[in-house]
């Protein structure tokens, strides 16, 4: 069934992007949550704590001896470096929340009790997880020069605006950069301290992931810079670089808190690589298609950037040569009337609906993958019934 050239998934309803973000709102996600973020807050209080210290490695009577001007820091350190408060706001800015979501169904589905050491590491693992994903996007933005996200300035640019009202030397662009440059290095410092407590399975896990999501980002990027149009190219990247970390990875860690067998870990990890496929690919298609007033972000950005997706890799196949030279020129030149063209002949010559049927796939493979799990009662097979049900709001929300 059809609805907005969108097929409706077996067994599950077509959602929004704030029907995904609900899922938080759920008892069974609330709890764990406010666990998070009990955690992640008392992370920014350490945080802060030792960046507002005096003692910044330098031997104690050294730093006396030098009469260190307090005042002098605290003038500017606030409103220009303070980059504990910056993140802060970045964590609690929204989101769906999925990566901590999906690591205590992979928990659960693994078998994980409450009250354990094991829940224990599951809590540091998801507040990593939001950590990590807090520097994914501060340093996205910096490269594909965003200027907004979920409707709101994004770090560099208010990095650059505070730079202009503080009357500081230098250019506030490049200031600006450099700082969420940093934001996203102190992020990621951070979620690797919870792993660092964490049993080696876990942070062999963690470090496979980031190599990966640096992997997939080098792909976007060179691919962007050598104009790549190979549609398996570009669907391997968008795995790498969203759906790995988004889905697969968090679902995997989860389960590996717990100590899952062999077994159900093979399933998990179809599971996530179908269900992650299916996020990346409506990610591709929020990026030509989605409302800004819904998405946070300027429409047809992917075209305005030259991202190297498989909707422009397939529509490079597709369009005749005009178009096509049209087409080639998204990264640098392009109008805002060159992208609503380009997003009315992309829709006319069917890839927009292929890819939607790509996603059906998907979502079809992951849900038949953990479908065997979800029979019964109790914990394992309701979070087996809660990853069919999500595998349908990631694939059809619109942001």
């Amino acid at each position: 069934m059809l609805i907005d050239g969108r097929r409706r998934p077996q067994g599950a309803t077509l959602t929004s992007g704030s029907s995904v973000r609900s899922l938080s709102q759920e008892p069974a996600f609330g709890d764990h949550l406010a666990r998070v973020d009990a955690l992640l807050r008392q992370v920014l209080a350490d945080a802060t704590i030792g960046w507002q210290s005096d003692d910044l490695g330098a031997d104690d009577q050294a730093v006396d001896d030098q009469a260190i001007d307090d005042q002098a820091i605290d003038d500017h350190g606030p409103t220009l470096g303070d980059l504990p408060e910056l993140l802060g706001q970045v964590l609690f800015s929204g989101g769906k929340r999925l990566r901590p979501i999906v690591g205590l169904l992979g928990f659960q589905i693994a078998g994980g009790r409450p009250g354990t050491t094991a829940e224990q590491d599951l809590i540091r693992v998801c507040a990593a997880l939001e950590l990590l994903h807090s520097f994914a996007l501060v340093q996205d933005d910096v490269m594909d020069s965003s200027v907004s996200r979920r409707g709101r300035p994004t770090a560099h640019v208010l990095l650059a605006a505070r730079h202009r009202d503080h009357g500081a030397i230098g250019r506030p662009d490049q200031f600006g950069e450099s700082l969420a440059v940093l934001l996203g290095d102190l992020a990621h410092a951070e979620a690797d301290h919870l792993i660092n407590s964490c049993a080696p399975e876990i942070a062999r896990r963690w470090h496979r992931m980031i190599i990966e999501l640096i992997r997939g980002q080098v792909g976007d990027l060179v691919g962007a810079a050598v104009g790549e149009r190979r549609p398996r190219s570009a669907l391997a990247v968008a795995q790498l670089k969203s759906g790995g970390y988004t889905i697969k990875r968090p679902l995997e860690l989860g389960a590996a808190t717990a100590g899952a067998d062999q077994s159900t870990l093979r399933r998990l990890e179809v599971y996530g690589h179908e269900a992650g496929s299916a996020f990346a690919l409506r990610d591709d298609i929020l990026g030509v298609w989605g409302d800004p007033t819904v998405t946070g972000k300027p429409a047809g950005d992917d075209l305005i950037a030259g991202k190297p997706t498989v909707i422009i890799a397939l529509a490079h196949q597709r369009l005749p040569l005009s178009e096509r030279r049209l087409l080639d020129r998204a990264g640098s030149e392009l109008t805002k009337d060159d992208v609503v063209r380009l997003q009315q002949v992309i829709t006319i010559c069917g890839v927009r609906a292929e890819v939607e049927t790509m996603i059906q796939r998907h979502v079809d493979c992951a849900t038949s993958a953990v479908a065997p799990l979800a029979s019964g009662n109790g914990p394992r097979a309701g979070a087996a019934n809660a990853l069919i049900k999500l595998a349908g709001q990631v694939a059809w929300r619109d942001r």
